[in-house]
């Protein structure tokens, strides 16, 4: 604990302030951190107000990513308190370790484990690949268990100066796996969604898997970027507390990320023109950077449309590969009752042919259902990995087109 009742002083670190060498750098991430931590909360009040139907353990993992970030948000202004306000001109106890410093930094480690372990278990999902699964996991568990030591030689030095030159070679070594792991994570998923974005080429779905691959990228190339400039930080100033800085808001950036890929279904959603049932509450909608309520009444919406049933791509597969044109004739019908195509009235044959496409189409979708719910016991499909996690009843899957039907 940082001698308060010492009114000792010291030249401070590298002949400058004490406050102004050790503390520039979390004063800074704080200040930051706090901004950030009131888009957490805005994105938490958003999921739990807009996915009530959500299932149990999504709900869990969004409160307790809000819990740590809150309990990160609280130890940050006690470590500012504690060190700018009552150790206020002891150079002696600004420059000496502190166990709240430490349980910061641990918070913010465990935000990251549990944002990466959800990271992990998406590109699972989406891909199926066992070993890319199974190298993110060891990644996070490394870099995590490296972080938690780091931590804990914190106790061993009473000086911040003699811990940053005692366990230089630990925050590299942490630093850089947190660069692997927030590099890998991005690479692989925008791989398999650009690989996919090809066999949906012409389809709303792919607009919705260029939105995810830019999403993708965005945010793999931020964290990225904030490790390598977290560890450029370490290696160059290696008497100061400056890489903290991007320590804490890079903690913010996992969070508002993970929420972010969560309240991001809706739109996907209607962009592929699935229901998902919300909040009899007044909708919120993010529009670029407002808040709109909108005060809508929701109609029951647990199951698909006619109009929705049959803009299948494997409905769409099937009948180009009878010699139709690419889009199916049932995707130029409104079948509620208004024409979209070129004719307005549309013909007896054009109607029994959609008629017909429809009835496959539900057929299909129930049996890729039934087929989904008995592998493994493991009720996935590929919207789960667009970040649009099952939930009973709020989401209608459209599958991915089925190379047999030559997609």
């Amino acid at each position: 604990m940082p001698p308060y009742a010492s009114g000792s002083t010291t030249a401070g670190v590298g002949g400058g302030s004490p406050a102004a060498e050790i503390m520039r750098g979390p004063l800074i991430g704080s200040l930051i951190g706090m901004a950030l931590y009131g888009v957490t909360c805005l994105q938490t009040v958003f999921y739990y107000r807009a996915y009530p139907g959500d299932r149990l353990s999504l709900r869990m993992l969004v409160s307790l990513v809000w819990v740590f970030e809150t309990a990160h948000a609280c130890m940050s202004i006690f470590v500012l308190d504690r060190y700018l306000i009552l150790s206020f001109g002891n150079d002696l106890a600004v420059e000496s370790t502190d166990w709240v410093f430490t349980i910061m930094l641990i918070i913010g480690f465990m935000t990251d484990l549990v944002v990466y372990l959800y990271f992990t278990w998406k590109v699972w999902a989406f891909t199926r690949r066992k070993w890319a699964a199974l190298f993110m996991l060891l990644v996070v568990l490394a870099r995590t268990a490296i972080s938690l030591w780091g931590c804990a030689e914190t106790s061993r030095y009473e000086l911040w100066l003699d811990y940053r030159k005692n366990t230089l070679s630990i925050n590299i070594i942490g630093n850089s796996l947190f660069i692997a792991g927030d590099t890998f994570s991005a690479a692989i998923l925008a791989y398999y969604l650009r690989k996919n974005l090809l066999l949906w080429k012409g389809s709303p779905t792919s607009q919705l898997l260029h939105r995810l691959v830019v999403y993708t990228v965005a945010t793999g190339t931020l964290t990225s970027l904030i490790d390598v400039a977290t560890l450029v930080l370490t290696v160059q100033q290696t008497s100061t507390l400056s890489f903290t800085a991007l320590i804490i808001i890079q903690t913010r950036i996992y969070a508002n990320s993970l929420l972010a890929s969560l309240n991001m279904r809706r739109l996907n959603a209607q962009r592929l023109g699935s229901p998902i049932t919300m909040s009899p509450d007044p909708d919120i909608a993010l529009m670029s950077t407002s808040l709109q309520f909108a005060g809508e009444t929701n109609a029951n919406t647990n199951t698909a449309t006619e109009s929705e049933l049959v803009r299948s791509p494997r409905t769409s597969a099937s009948t180009a590969a009878s010699g139709s044109a690419c889009r199916p004739p049932e995707l130029d019908i409104d079948w509620r009752g208004h024409g979209s195509s070129s004719m307005d009235v549309p013909s007896e044959n054009t109607v029994s042919q959609a008629m017909l496409a429809k009835t496959v189409a539900v057929r299909e979708l129930e049996a890729i259902k039934a087929e989904a719910e008995g592998e493994d016991g493991v009720r996935e499909s590929w919207h789960t990995a667009l970040a649009m996690p099952d939930s009973n009843s709020d989401v209608v899957r459209v599958p991915p087109p089925s190379p047999g039907n030559g997609s």
